[in-house]
């Protein structure tokens, strides 16, 4: 019998081994991989590769989101500052990339307000569909008994 120590040098070979498949899956997604992809190349099911990526982002402090996002805005900001006298004298490419670079920040920031979807249910004349449906059955159909099948399912 041992003394526990083999476990305990398994498990942390273990936990190493999950460690860097999560990161490798991070690596993947911030690369434009699809979970699906990814979970071939880190042979897992892409749910399982879907809740990696989620745990570890979730697990990134939140003073370290706020770090990178301010980051990330300084970047784009320097961006803009580099066409933005072209912009303003009408180079439409210019144009294009301050626009670009102003979304993504809106993005980024959250600057965006939600954009409402009304969704109305339109009348549907059943009739009309049912009329439809026979007149497209052929002969053969109507006389097999085939309606009789549509009309027991409901």
């Amino acid at each position: 019998m041992g003394n526990g120590k083999g476990n305990s040098s398994n498990r942390d070979a273990d936990e190493h081994q999950e460690r860097e498949i999560t990161k490798r899956c991070l690596e993947l997604r911030l690369a434009g991989a699809t979970y699906e992809d990814i979970g071939e190349v880190v042979g897992r099911h892409k749910a399982n590769v879907y809740r990696r990526i989620k745990k570890a982002i979730q697990e990134i402090p939140k003073s370290e989101v706020e770090e990178l996002r301010a980051l990330e805005s300084e970047r784009l900001s320097r961006v803009q500052r580099s066409v933005w006298r072209q912009a303003l004298e009408g180079h439409l490419g210019a144009v294009d990339r301050v626009i670009k670079i102003s979304e993504r920040r809106s993005r980024l920031l959250g600057l965006d307000s939600p954009q409402r979807v009304d969704l109305e249910a339109s009348s549907v004349d059943i009739d009309a569909v049912a009329r439809d449906i026979l007149g497209a059955m052929t002969v053969e159909e109507k006389s097999d008994g085939a309606l009789d099948e549509v009309l027991d399912e409901e």
